[in-house]
């Protein structure tokens, strides 16, 4: 069994998108699950750490696999640190890849 484990970024007030990718997460894992190589989809948000701004860091850097970012119209400080950090661990160690979801712009 493989796991992906994935974190999506964005303003706090863009909830409902980060919501409909964990949606579309848990639709492949019930997919997947069909499969005898299973994959699982592990996806964690704002919503799952809270104003912990570390334990995102730390997720960023040594478990994802993949940093979508949610962005519309502008890029909060935060979420541009997170860009950041996101890029450079890329860089150095190959992971985390990074996807940008442009709501608006």
């Amino acid at each position: 069994m493989r796991k992906i484990s994935i974190f999506v970024a964005g303003a706090k007030d863009l909830e409902a998108q980060r919501l409909r990718l964990t949606a579309v997460a848990n639709d492949l894992n019930e997919e997947y699950s069909r499969n005898r190589d299973a994959i699982i989809v592990n996806v964690c948000s704002y919503e799952n750490f809270g104003e912990e701004q570390p334990v995102y860091n730390s997720f960023i850097k040594n478990g994802a696999d993949l940093v979508i970012f949610v962005l519309e119209g502008r890029i909060g400080p935060k979420t541009e640190d997170e860009f950041l950090l996101a890029v450079e661990e890329s860089r150095l160690s190959g992971t985390p890849e990074i996807m940008v979801f442009l709501r608006s712009f």
